[in-house]
């Protein structure tokens, strides 16, 4: 009885020494808790040491239990920090050090989105998380003399925004991001760049997937952002709505980028009057999505090539001068995988129409509001009824 009342407290010894290893593996290190303390108290540095309501559950031993925070379930390592619109906006421009993102040393994810970051003390600190995947700075007030210019020491960034800040023509733009190699997703949409500031860049990112540059000040007059452009074979999914661009500064390019999925021409001064581009578009054999939204195109320059995109699903036209193209029925009649069409806002009549509806059996969703349709003529009333 001695020995296996001996056998039952080594086993319990044992379950209690596992069970103490789990918990220790799991819980948060020390040092990186407070690490994110003195973060949460640069974030807000409120006086009497109140809190802001996205950080009030910061409290308490164990840090991977906090919002916003992930940790690794191996080493209990933070691997992610989100603190998306963290800061109280009464606070004004906030200034971090970025030393303090430094002391985590097997970070992953940042997101610092909507924190009226203005620059940064100390930015090699941020620059030296070599295991950063993912890099949110989106809805900030980041400038050309604020970006670090050492992005580029960021060796395993695959997703990077920094949409919607006050970037112009930063020289470390260009320098930093060219060496991400990684890269798959960039978002630099809605800023004030202009060609010169990608025009070196681009075609070094050969891992890129994704590509977001709408609401900027683009024109593509430059040659070099055309054959930057024109060399990411990989991308799939590329936003240039919002800017200059008119036909002259797409035509050399659309056309070998034969892996695009998604393409956002909307809000520019397109006309396709050049056939070039027409030809270009026109080749993009695996695009399912073309947006040319608020455009100048007319009967005349409306590419009668469509109908060769044979995977479009998503297709809108709205908010140009079309009114009775021919190319436009000939075009779209071959669309037979075409989900969704908007027409809206044009000067389309019945006979613009009639003989393709009735051919586009995939179709669920139609617009053609705002336009000079009657309905007098049976052939699109038959057309529409199918």
């Amino acid at each position: 009885m001695r020995g296996l009342h001996a056998y039952s407290i080594v086993g319990v010894l044992w379950f209690v020494s596992v069970c103490c290893c789990f918990y220790k593996g799991q819980a948060c290190l020390e040092e990186e808790r407070k690490a994110l303390l003195q973060l949460k108290d640069s974030i807000n540095d409120y006086p009497n040491n109140a809190t802001y309501p996205v950080l009030e559950d910061w409290v308490g031993e164990d840090c991977c239990q906090w919002g916003g925070v992930s940790c690794s379930t191996s080493s209990s390592h933070v691997i992610g920090i989100h603190l998306s619109n963290a800061r109280d906006p009464s606070l004004g421009v906030w200034y971090p050090n970025a030393t303090l993102f430094a002391q985590f040393k097997e970070l992953e994810s940042l997101d610092l989105t909507y924190n009226q970051i203005g620059g940064w003390v100390m930015p090699e600190g941020l620059c030296s998380l070599k295991r950063l995947k993912q890099l949110d700075l989106p809805d900030n007030q980041l400038d050309d003399r604020s970006l670090p210019s050492c992005l580029g020491n960021l060796s395993s960034l695959e997703d990077l925004d920094i949409s919607d800040n006050n970037l112009r023509n930063p020289i470390g733009i260009s320098t930093g991001l060219c060496g991400l190699k990684r890269l798959t997703q960039l978002d630099l949409s809605i800023n004030n760049l202009h060609d010169q500031s990608l025009a070196s860049c681009l075609g070094n990112l050969s891992s890129l997937q994704n590509l977001h540059l709408s609401g900027n000040n683009l024109t593509f007059t430059f040659g070099d952002i055309s054959t930057g452009l024109c060399g990411l074979k990989r991308l799939t999914n590329l936003y240039l709505g919002n800017n200059n661009l008119d036909d002259q500064s797409l035509a050399s390019c659309l056309g070998n980028l034969s892996s695009l999925q998604t393409l956002d021409l909307s809000w520019n001064n397109l006309t396709f009057t050049s056939g070039a581009i027409s030809t270009g578009l026109c080749s993009l054999k695996r695009l399912k999505t073309l947006d040319l939204r608020v455009n100048q195109l007319d009967d005349r320059s409306f590419p009668s090539c469509l109908g060769n995109l044979s995977s479009l699903e998503h297709l809108s036209l709205s908010d140009n001068n079309l009114r009775n193209p021919i190319g436009m029925s000939t075009g779209l009649c071959g669309l037979k995988r075409l989900t969704n069409l908007y027409l809206g806002n044009n000067n389309l009549d019945d006979q613009s129409l009639a003989s393709c509806l009735g051919n586009l059996s995939s179709l669920q969703t139609l617009d053609l509001s705002w336009n000079n349709l009657t309905f007098t003529s049976g052939a699109i009333s038959t057309g529409t009824g199918q």
